[in-house]
């Protein structure tokens, strides 16, 4: 989904028409993920959320591990 939003908003010269469709189609590709991942919460449970937790939404960098008292909890 990132590459897609990347893709709308990367033009070298922007038209009123391509800020329309850019704007119009980032708010779509948001809307569906969070659709999307409430799908699948419900669907897969306490597994899928600790997978959402650790892992970022659009965006996959590194997080630092969890703190060792978190661990132990």
């Amino acid at each position: 989904m990132t590459a897609y939003i990347v893709g709308f908003w990367a033009t070298p010269t922007m038209t009123a028409g391509q800020l329309l469709l850019a704007i119009g189609m980032t708010v779509y590709i948001l809307g569906a993920i969070h659709g999307k991942e409430r799908d699948m919460a419900r669907a897969l449970g306490a597994p899928y959320l600790e997978y959402k937790r650790t892992t970022p939404m659009l965006i996959p960098l590194p997080r630092k591990p969890p703190r060792r008292e978190a661990v132990l909890k």
